[in-house]
């Protein structure tokens, strides 16, 4: 048990500094950056390979296909997910417009499902990073709605919201500061019963006005999807 559980460990180490590896890693960086033994780190790494996890190309290592293709189906919060299927196509679809739910992880604002109506032919972005993420609406709605214990910055100016300031989000959601270029969003935040803001709702407008009534519909969605987590999702 404790062999296997330190092959593990030395598989899921030697693959967390291979994803931070641009260029790949050669066998002596490998060993270098992992802490491994050179003889340790070759044949993980060689294991890796046949089971497409890792691939080597002339010499060096890097990430494989199986891993690329089992990060594609991870989810931060699966029941989000499930609950905000639903309100976010119905959005897409009345609003005539792109809709999405992100959610903060890792300092990053990850894509949790998105839509778009008929005849759209962009999507959402999968996610933002740390340097468009504090531009955007999405970013307002979750780093204000954040719970006090947080140590995540919020945007100067920016105060956090609480569940009884949802009716204050509705002038507030509006982003014109071009984080995305050639694209308005306007969101709002998801709640859970009780704690921090969970999420955050958005619409996207490749346009210089808004589609009438977008706002309403949008913090609608937010409602919705609430509502589907505290009953346990979607049924």
């Amino acid at each position: 048990m404790g062999c296997g559980r330190r092959v593990l460990e030395s598989a899921f180490t030697l693959l967390d500094v291979l994803s931070r590896a641009e260029n790949g890693l050669g066998l002596t960086e490998l060993a270098r950056e992992t802490g491994l033994p050179k003889t340790t780190a070759h044949r993980v790494a060689e294991q890796l390979v046949d089971i497409g996890a890792a691939q080597c190309i002339k010499h060096r290592y890097f990430v494989g296909p199986t891993i690329a293709r089992l990060g594609q189906c991870w989810q931060p919060d699966p029941e989000l997910r499930q609950a905000a299927h639903e309100p976010v196509r119905t959005l897409a679809t009345q609003a005539r417009t792109a809709a999405a739910v992100y959610m903060l992880h890792e300092g990053r604002a990850h894509l949790v499902t998105a839509a778009v109506c008929p005849g759209q032919s962009w999507l959402p972005p999968s996610d933002l990073d740390p340097q468009s993420l504090p531009r955007t609406a999405v970013a307002r709605v979750l780093l204000g709605g954040l719970g006090e214990g947080s140590s995540a910055a919020i945007p100067p100016g920016q105060r956090r919201q609480r569940r009884s300031d949802l009716r204050a989000w509705q002038q507030f959601i509006t982003e014109d500061q071009g984080a995305t270029e050639g694209i308005r969003w306007v969101a709002a935040p998801v709640w859970p019963t009780d704690g921090p803001c969970n999420a955050a709702v958005a619409a996207l407008v490749a346009g210089p006005t808004l589609p009438p009534g977008l706002k309403d519909m949008v913090v609608y969605a937010a409602r919705q999807i609430g509502q589907q987590l505290q009953f346990g999702g979607s049924k």
